[in-house]
């Protein structure tokens, strides 16, 4: 089993440009705020809008009071999907190690998240984790044509790429879901620090150089480039792979992951109804 970790949602470009942010709360509960979707595709009824996204928390009737009035109606592309467990994504060089991810492999979903105090955001961001799938199938679609199992054709449609295909969109696209078994999107959101990135990175973190050594030696990248603590946002924009239960060395840092995985929860809506019963609830 390897564990890749897939960065997702609004970051602080999205922050900057359109005052969108992921809040998360003090008792660590949070909302996820998927990235826009682009306005071309804005004659399909299928892909939602901010304000049709239901808060997780049950403390809004959707994600629209957490945004701009403009933003709250801009279309949304609603992935990962925590509700039927897929996470798609198109070749390039940001996701192509997904095409090695097998059943059993974990993904898990990194978020930046910017504190909150239920009435207004504060300021101060960090990484934290805010779900984790465990691979039932990876499929590619190659020009938006491909083989689809007769139980996943209903999760499959209603993934963001999928409404892209819907639109017009024929480009290549790659859903993994998630199983049942194991699948979740967390109740209480996982922070990373510097502890919990030295497990990622198998290895010891040294806070007077500020990198991650193992064995004596520093941690470096396949193009032998040293793991710093600061370049973490950074080393995480690439989706890859970091653990794998075949490697003894990395089974003891895969235990502490689990057991903070356990400790998070399983979140489900609190509100009526869900985004697939909803339908579209808001106009442009």
């Amino acid at each position: 089993m390897r564990l890749y970790v897939i960065n997702v949602g609004v970051n602080a470009n999205d922050a900057q440009k359109y005052q969108l942010r992921s809040p998360i709360f003090s008792d660590r509960s949070f909302e996820f705020v998927p990235i826009r979707e682009s306005e071309r595709f804005s004659e399909v009824g299928t892909i939602p809008r901010y304000c049709d996204l239901p808060s997780w928390t049950g403390r809004w009737n959707s994600l629209a009071r957490l945004l701009p009035e403009k933003q709250s109606k801009a279309l949304v592309h609603h992935d990962p999907d925590f509700e039927y467990l897929t996470y798609g994504d198109i070749p390039s060089s940001r996701g192509a190690a997904l095409k090695g991810a097998e059943p059993g492999d974990q993904l898990w979903f990194l978020a930046r998240l910017w504190e909150h105090d239920g009435s207004r955001f504060l300021g101060g961001s960090g990484f934290f984790f805010v779900g984790v799938f465990v691979v039932e199938a990876n499929l590619l679609f190659e020009n938006g044509i491909g083989d689809c199992p007769t139980a996943l054709r209903a999760r499959l449609e209603s993934n963001a790429h999928w409404h892209r295909r819907e639109a017009g969109d024929c480009g290549t696209f790659r859903v993994l879901f998630g199983s049942s078994n194991g699948s979740r999107r967390f109740c209480s959101a996982i922070e990373v620090t510097p502890g919990l990135a030295e497990h990622l990175f198998a290895s010891s973190y040294d806070p007077q150089t500020g990198g991650f050594a193992s064995e004596g030696q520093l941690v470096r990248n396949k193009n032998g480039k040293p793991r710093f603590w600061r370049h973490f946002g950074s080393i995480t924009r690439t989706v890859q792979w970091f653990l794998d239960s075949n490697q003894p060395s990395h089974r003891e840092h895969l235990a502490v992951l689990d057991s903070l995985a356990k400790k998070a929860g399983s979140a489900t809506q609190t509100v009526p109804g869900k985004l697939s019963s909803l339908g579209r609830t808001c106009r442009p």
